[in-house]
């Protein structure tokens, strides 16, 4: 199980297929940085932090090319 990590991973194509080999089932749930809406404690507390965080995400389209067949977005 992984929470609000897939933008610090090094490589996050590697990670997605670590978890793929080891989980008997995969759910994955990834935000899109794309999305307009922030969370609130970006906007309260650490605005600065938003275009460094969105920059390290990966997109949707790799994300579900890594994580291969079966996927969806």
């Amino acid at each position: 199980m992984a929470i609000m990590t897939i933008h610090h991973w090094a490589d996050f194509r590697a990670g997605l297929a670590e978890m793929r080999r080891v989980a008997r089932r995969q759910v994955v749930f990834t935000w899109d940085k794309d999305h307009d809406e922030e969370l609130w404690v970006v906007s309260e507390y650490v605005p600065e932090i938003r275009a460094m965080e969105l920059a390290r995400y990966p997109a949707l389209e790799q994300v579900a090319q890594a994580l291969g067949p079966g996927t969806t977005v």
